[in-house]
């Protein structure tokens, strides 16, 4: 689908024709719709006139011309697609997210904490994301 696409636009699909695109997220949310999420560093990725070199310029087109094709494919499919730059995102936030993401799978707990992260990721414990979490606590607390 992203070869026809990025032909469709006239783009150079991203290494070759046999190279699977891939999206940071895909989000799964309890009422069944899907939303797709790309993660760029920032604005100056994709945009052209924020860099400040020639090369810079080329690449931030270059990425742009990339997340164009990746818009259009999760589109045709129904599924929300954004954009995310990491300078916007609370530190905090992402790090919570990080150290429990990997949990989902229950395949990876093996102790008292990766059990609670894996409680945390599978939304059986609510906490706020934004704040230092205390996992001692939590494993203290529902374990």
């Amino acid at each position: 689908d992203t070869v026809r696409i990025a032909d469709a636009f006239g783009f150079r699909h991203p290494r070759d024709r046999n190279t699977t695109m891939t999206t940071d997220m895909l989000i799964d949310y309890a009422d069944g719709h899907q939303e797709a999420i790309s993660i760029k560093e920032s604005r100056k990725d994709v945009n052209y006139k924020l860099a400040k070199t020639e090369h810079e310029q080329k690449e931030a087109m270059r990425t742009a011309e990339k997340l164009l094709i990746e818009k259009k494919y999760w589109a045709e499919k129904g599924i929300t697609w954004k954009l995310l730059y990491k300078e916007d995102l609370d530190p905090q936030y992402v790090n919570n997210i990080r150290r429990i993401v990997v949990y989902y799978n229950k395949n990876k707990v093996h102790d008292d904490i990766s059990k609670v992260k894996h409680l945390i990721a599978t939304k059986q414990i609510i906490v706020d994301l934004f704040k230092p979490i205390d996992y001692r606590k939590l494993v203290e607390e529902y374990l």
